[in-house]
């Protein structure tokens, strides 16, 4: 009798102990297949895309911004506005010139306006009741990097990794956006 007893408390204590998972585990793999997914810790929590109120389109893109003679020029986009109303967040990847899977540092001042732009990556915050943006760049004093693995134009797909300190524009508030990774079908 106590033989049963003992198998069935065992089963017991074997299927009822689920483990949680990491902030790392929540991420998606870093594949290199377009499977459009991607994701990153910020500042130690899991950060995945949300698809928008704000629009029908999908909460993660690359597209090929125009091609020149030095490479292709290449956006890439996440966001998270789930609902009307609450904060949101989204992230910016601008890796110019790309022939090739590549490291790119992110070390030089952004400047989404000039016509000729460095690597750089922007985050913005929309907090609630608040009607603009807090952006945050990398730069001189907010370093990152993103090394692109598979850069595929007949496949079209742009897979990768980033490591990234976000500053805020106007102020001295930042960001670590860690263990990045993207696998994304390149419009």
């Amino acid at each position: 009798m106590k033989l049963p007893l003992f198998l069935a408390t065992l089963l017991l204590l074997t299927t009822s102990c689920k483990k949680e998972k990491t902030e790392l585990e929540r991420l998606p793999a870093a594949t290199q297949e377009g499977k459009n997914s991607a994701g990153f810790l910020l500042d130690g929590k899991a950060w995945l895309p949300v698809s928008s109120y704000l629009s029908s389109r999908s909460s993660i893109d690359a597209y090929s911004v125009r091609t020149t003679r030095d490479g292709r020029i290449v956006r890439i986009g996440f966001e998270r506005f789930p609902e009307r109303g609450q904060e949101g967040e989204s992230l910016s990847l601008y890796i110019p010139h790309i022939t090739k899977p590549s490291y790119f540092p992110l070390i030089k001042t952004a400047d989404p306006l000039a016509r000729s732009r460095p690597a750089y990556a922007s985050f913005s915050v929309l907090k609630s009741g608040s009607r603009q943006p807090t952006d945050f760049f990398t730069g001189p004093n907010a370093v990152g990097s993103v090394t692109i693995t598979r850069f595929d134009t007949v496949a079209h797909v742009v897979s990768g990794t980033f490591e990234l300190t976000v500053r805020e524009e106007n102020g001295l508030e930042t960001h670590q956006l860690t263990d990045g990774r993207f696998d994304l079908t390149l419009e």
